[in-house]
């Protein structure tokens, strides 16, 4: 069974979560940009996800 949470601002911003089998289903959308990841859960915990202009950088 998946579950999910959704949170949308003022500022036309929309951040889904979904957990499911393999890990955490995340999806961004604002006026200029959008990106969806998957986080696994062996990986939950031990990286970090930054963004930089659309770009994620992940650091060990």
């Amino acid at each position: 069974m998946n579950k999910s949470l959704i949170q949308k601002d003022l500022r036309f911003r929309y951040k889904s979560f979904l957990i499911t089998e393999n890990g955490l289903e995340v999806k961004q959308k604002s006026l200029l940009s959008s990106s969806e990841y998957l986080i696994a859960y062996e990986n939950v915990g031990t990286r970090t996800y930054k963004s930089n202009k659309g770009i994620y950088i992940i650091e060990a």
